[in-house]
């Protein structure tokens, strides 16, 4: 990258606050699972004005930029591709306020979910997504790509507790979305957009969150089997018995028309053929073919 771009960028953010060492670059070419090219550049940003001249200055000079939280993922939504600048968003990591009353918080997206979860279970309030890596990912990560958890078959993944967003567009521009309060039905439900898009639409420097009321108690249930694997299955139960054609040694063909209008007593030509019909229990099949076993 060239020295004036990044001369530049230290003039936003502080020089302490940007690493161009290869060592340091590496260790943001990869997340939990994915392996990605070696940045250009680590920027540690401190607020949404950092954010927004950093992408200001990448639309001049054409760079990519990509957004990162605790770097936790799976899906590869924080490893570059092509070089580029990483926004590493751990320095804005704040709690900036928990409302009991109002049943809301508003955080940073580098706060730590185990933490955010401890905080407002002081207050007796709970934020239930918790996806696996919930004691070191970050909320603006598990906004970005809508993580769930176990606790989500009960209460729903992370975008059922965004109640809006600070997000900074590629161009720059500061956008706030959203509402406070439970209800929020006017309008294109751009939140939404947002969350889960992997940073491609715009860069979260604030989240609203929905919080509900904590659980009194917690209980884990154990379910045993007292059937063994080399039990057999029960047998389902016999179903109507219907008619199952079993035909005979002379029989060589369809039945004609005048067979299948009338009873087997009443048709000479198909006699012979209705004769060999017996009762069986043949379940949802009422003509299946019979082996005779036997002479």
């Amino acid at each position: 990258m060239d020295a004036k771009i990044i001369s530049a960028i230290e003039a936003i953010v502080g020089r302490q606050n940007v690493k161009s060492s290869e060592e340091e670059r590496k260790c943001y070419s990869y997340d939990g699972r994915t392996t990605g090219s070696v940045p250009d550049l680590i920027v540690f940003p401190a607020s949404a004005h950092d954010v927004s001249a950093i992408l200001k200055l990448a639309n001049t000079h054409l760079f990519p930029v990509i957004p990162r939280g605790q770097g936790t993922g799976l899906t590869g939504g924080s490893v570059p591709v092509k070089g580029g600048v990483v926004l590493s968003f751990t320095r804005m990591n704040r709690i900036l306020e928990i409302d009991a009353e109002n049943l809301i918080t508003v955080v940073e997206p580098g706060v730590i979910t185990f933490l955010l979860q401890e905080e407002v279970a002081k207050k007796g309030l709970f934020y239930p997504p918790d996806p696996a890596s919930y004691k070191y990912s970050s909320i603006g990560g598990n906004v970005a790509e809508c993580a769930g958890g176990p606790n989500s078959l009960k209460y729903g993944v992370t975008r059922d507790y965004v109640l809006g967003i600070e997000v900074v567009l590629p161009t720059g521009e500061v956008l706030n979305l959203g509402v406070r309060t439970m209800k929020g039905v006017v309008g294109y439900d751009l939140t939404r957009l947002f969350v889960g898009s992997e940073g491609t639409l715009g860069v979260i420097t604030r989240i609203t969150l929905k919080l509900i009321p904590l659980p009194e108690t917690k209980a884990t249930i154990l379910a045993l089997s007292t059937r063994s694997k080399r039990q057999p299955k029960r047998s389902r139960p016999s179903s109507p018995r219907r008619w199952s054609h079993r035909p005979s040694s002379s029989w060589t063909g369809r039945p004609s028309c005048a067979a299948r209008r009338h009873p087997p007593w009443a048709c000479p030509r198909a006699s012979e053929a209705f004769s060999s019909l017996r009762w069986t229990g043949a379940g949802n099949r009422p003509w299946r073919r019979q082996r005779r076993s036997g002479p």
